[in-house]
């Protein structure tokens, strides 16, 4: 499928910018900054992963697991954390006490917090390690192939910079990739067209998924940049919004056919667009080569991004 072409091509590799950062935040909205270490970090509280394909997400975001060295760090992370249990970027051998942090060099620990009979090494392979959140930020030691939340981290960016996106299978089945800000896995099917009901039908049926719902400026550019990078000759595909005129003559924007879901607040058409479109164009596509969304008749056949949530 096309779009394993595009994992293949694409894996932890930057491409097009994303968005313009005009305030002086230095990072993304779902990131928090650490003054001292001046890296932003951010818990994943959704779906626990093993300890590798935590480190496969945190490379999806342009990061890595987050490297405590420090009280300082520690403290910080203990801060920010709601849940109990979170992987951070280093394993310890027990045996040799020695630390590996993730540029794989073993070295003595610059830092530990382990809690109370910690670590225990139970069985012999307790090597990655998680920090417990409720137990005011200290350490245990467990299997790797265990799961956990995590913590990632990366580079804050300068004023004026723009963040990049990074397309990669991370958590997701083969041929989908990852988009870590919704923690769901997309699917570019070019080959697969449909009409606007019978796509979000073949989203469900064949890939156990929905139409993709976007409903911000960050997933639309991610999303537009899948699909101009992937496509071939095929510009135009379904998105999970259609127009629905109630019999008092209110218009009703739905994302989802068979639920009849309200669509939400993002709408990127113009009102000359809506005024424009004809009384039987009520379904939604996006077209790679415009900025905004624009209106069809439902029964044109168009390719479809489906998307799987974790």
């Amino acid at each position: 499928m096309l779009v394993s072409i595009i994992i293949g091509l694409f894996l932890f590799v930057t491409v097009n910018d994303a968005e313009e950062i005009v305030s002086d935040a230095p990072c993304p909205a779902t990131w928090t900054f650490n003054e001292i270490s001046k890296t932003c970090v951010k818990p994943y509280n959704g779906k626990k992963v093993w300890w590798k394909k935590a480190r496969d997400i945190c490379q999806c975001e342009g990061g890595d697991l987050v490297v405590i060295h420090n009280s300082q760090m520690n403290d910080f992370v203990q801060g920010i954390l709601s849940l109990k249990r979170y992987w951070i970027g280093s394993r310890y051998n027990s045996t040799t006490k020695m630390m590996r942090y993730l540029d794989g060099e073993q070295m003595k620990p610059t830092f530990e917090a382990w809690a109370p009979r910690q670590p225990n090494n139970i069985r012999g392979n307790q090597e990655c390690i998680e920090i417990l959140g409720k137990r005011g930020g200290l350490w245990n030691d467990k299997p790797c192939k265990r799961r956990s939340h995590f913590l990632c981290e990366k580079q804050a960016f300068e004023k004026e910079t723009k963040p990049k996106f990074h397309f990669c299978q991370g958590p997701c089945a083969q041929d989908w990739v990852y988009y870590p800000e919704g923690e769901s896995c997309l699917l570019f099917d070019e080959k697969r067209k449909a009409d606007w009901a019978f796509a979000a039908y073949d989203c469900k049926d064949v890939y156990n998924a929905e139409l993709v719902r976007i409903n911000d400026k960050r997933k639309d550019d991610f999303v537009r940049e899948l699909v101009y990078f992937g496509r071939q000759i095929q510009r135009d595909f379904w998105v999970a919004a259609y127009r629905k005129v109630r019999n008092d003559g209110t218009t009703l924007w739905l994302g989802d056919y068979i639920d009849s879901v309200p669509m939400g607040d993002y709408q990127p058409w113009t009102d000359e667009d809506y005024h424009k479109a004809k009384e039987d164009h009520d379904c939604v596509k996006m077209d790679t080569d415009l900025e905004r969304w624009t209106f069809d008749v439902c029964w044109k056949p168009l390719a479809l991004v489906c998307e799987r949530h974790l």
